[in-house]
């Protein structure tokens, strides 16, 4: 008889590291065969066929750019934007915009005060619209305000 095999899905992996890739390109010059190198490295051979098929085309084991609209803000500018925001709590967003930047300069682009609104409540930060009274313009004044 038979035995039933239980169906198991292997886990999704994340991309590899440079440094994985390289090794695996390592490995390939050392004439070492893709079946040796999944053995050696614990990847799926389909992974270490592209990897080393896109070396040997392309030269390079960097992966392919993403689709989509790039992202304004960097991670290092997020972090300088919640800096402004902990050094004074109390900026209304046109001061924030204005120490921005100021601090970032021309690194990003122009970027926008609701550019920056959005990036502060992804970060988790928000506004309190009940200091103040509004501005007519496009910034209003605002608290800034921490939710945890």
């Amino acid at each position: 008889r038979e035995r039933e095999r239980e169906r198991t899905t292997m886990p999704k992996r994340c991309e590899l590291s440079g440094f994985e890739r390289g090794r695996i390109v390592g490995l390939h010059k050392c004439s070492k065969s893709l079946r040796q190198i999944t053995a050696v490295t614990g990847h799926p051979k389909s992974t270490v066929r592209e990897v080393v098929h896109r070396f040997m085309s392309d030269g390079t084991t960097a992966p392919k750019p993403r689709s989509g609209r790039p992202k304004k803000l960097s991670e290092g500018d997020r972090r300088a934007l919640v800096g402004i925001v902990r050094r004074r709590r109390k900026a209304t967003l046109r001061e924030i915009h204005d120490a921005f930047t100021r601090t970032v300069g021309g690194r990003s682009g122009a970027v926008s005060a609701k550019t920056l609104k959005r990036a502060l409540h992804e970060s988790g930060y928000y506004f309190d619209r009940s200091g103040g009274e509004r501005n007519t313009s496009d910034t209003v004044d605002m608290d800034v305000k921490m939710h945890q």
